[in-house]
């Protein structure tokens, strides 16, 4: 037969595996921001106006608010779409998301300046810091304020100044001939009236 060899028990190494377990992700804290693609425009113009979402839990349900009958064939719920400006007057928009379960987030759209005159020209002003609080910068449109820069015709005052020159140059000559012609005709009268004197003493 064999020999009866004891061959020594060495088992298994008890290895500690760690439980990582699954990430933890948060669907229901999510965030959404409304992007228009140009802020200053005109009327027959094309925008692109879309939202941002962040997080959440798809599928969305969007819907926009506001000024949405100032665009040509606007989709109430869409999340990105270029559309055509269809009036002539500054577009306001807001935009409501809701995801699958249930959360709901609301954000205000920037201005859409439909452009007049000066609506185009920005102007950043910065306010006074007063009781420790920073200074803030704005940005505001010359149709708020009134414009107080260069004027930019100047030939127009120029000639404006010119003809008034002019017209005080001769309203001065018709007065100094109307004194004038006063003066002579009473020059006139009263050399008239000195030789009927002398004829009478004659």
């Amino acid at each position: 037969g064999y020999p009866d060899y004891d061959y020594p028990d060495y088992g298994y190494p008890d290895y500690d595996y760690p439980d990582y377990g699954y990430p933890d992700y948060d669907y229901g804290n999510f965030s959404i921001n409304c992007r228009i693609s140009d802020r200053t425009v005109e009327e027959g113009d094309y925008v692109t106006v879309s939202v941002d979402i962040r997080g959440g839990d798809s599928p969305f349900d969007i819907e926009w608010d506001g000024d949405t009958n100032y665009f040509d064939d606007f989709d109430d719920n869409d999340r990105s779409q270029r559309v055509r400006v269809d009036r002539d007057r500054d577009i306001e928009l807001e935009v409501t998301v809701e995801d699958d379960d249930g959360n709901t987030k609301r954000d205000t759209c920037p201005v859409i300046r439909v452009n007049g005159d000066d609506r185009d020209r920005d102007v950043d002003i910065v306010s006074t810091p007063r009781d420790g609080q920073l200074a803030s910068l704005q940005s505001v449109f010359l149709n708020q304020v009134p414009y107080t820069g260069p004027i930019e015709d100047l030939w127009k005052v120029a000639l404006f100044v010119t003809l008034v020159a002019l017209w005080s140059i001769a309203l001065g000559y018709v007065i100094y001939r109307k004194k004038q012609k006063k003066l002579f005709s009473e020059s006139i009268q009263s050399f008239k009236e000195q030789n009927k004197q002398r004829k009478l003493t004659n």
